[in-house]
């Protein structure tokens, strides 16, 4: 019986493997994303994220290493640099994304005060039980695209939708939606989290 409960569990926790569409746009997006971010900071007018609210720490001298971006968002700390981002509601309940890598791993005891300045540094923190490592926490992926949606509406109202669509105009890589649908694209994404959320409570 228990050993049945726990296939059970195991089945919930994969739902997202069955779902490479979602992967692949989600990683394709999350590259994206993170384009848009690198022109913001950069931006002439002064670095937009932090104009947002997140907080900018060098943790290397190194100028080649990426600084790390943190923002308290909905109670949860999310921390970004230019290889990932993590999303933690405590000690822990954590989950780390990587660029080009998309599927969520789990962490375990991640420090409220966590630095990292290579992805070395959020490695050891992966859940030592491999079968445990990739168990999707779908409330902390809905917080992540919720913050994107809230940050690029953020965004438009500041600098227009004429910014956005430059900043995609000039990335090197085929831009995946253009800046009219680059909303409407995370939303779809936010939702399909939440629409998997509702089927893993509704089971337990």
């Amino acid at each position: 019986m228990i050993q049945n409960k726990k296939k059970e569990n195991r089945k919930k926790y994969f739902l997202l493997r069955n779902h490479l569409d979602f992967i692949k746009l989600s990683n394709k997006m999350f590259d994206q994303q993170m384009w848009c971010w690198g022109c913001d900071i950069r931006n002439n007018s002064g670095n937009k994220m932090i104009e947002y609210g997140f907080n900018k720490v060098r943790t290397s001298d190194d100028k080649d290493v990426p600084s790390q971006y943190s923002i308290n968002y909905k109670d949860h700390l999310i921390l970004l640099w230019g290889f990932g981002g993590l999303i933690r509601q405590n000690n822990n309940k954590a989950i780390f994304i990587r660029r080009y890598d998309f599927y969520p791993k789990r962490l375990e005891s991640v420090p409220e005060n966590f630095l990292a300045s290579d992805i070395k540094d959020i490695k050891k923190y992966f859940v030592k039980d491999k079968s445990l490592l990739y168990e999707i926490d779908y409330n902390l992926l809905s917080i992540f695209y919720d913050l994107i949606i809230d940050y690029e509406h953020w965004i438009i109202k500041q600098m227009g939708t004429e910014y956005r669509q430059h900043t995609l105009n000039i990335w090197i890589k085929k831009k995946i939606v253009n800046a009219e649908n680059l909303i409407s694209t995370w939303k779809d994404l936010y939702d399909f989290t939440l629409s998997k959320m509702l089927k893993v409570n509704s089971a337990n």
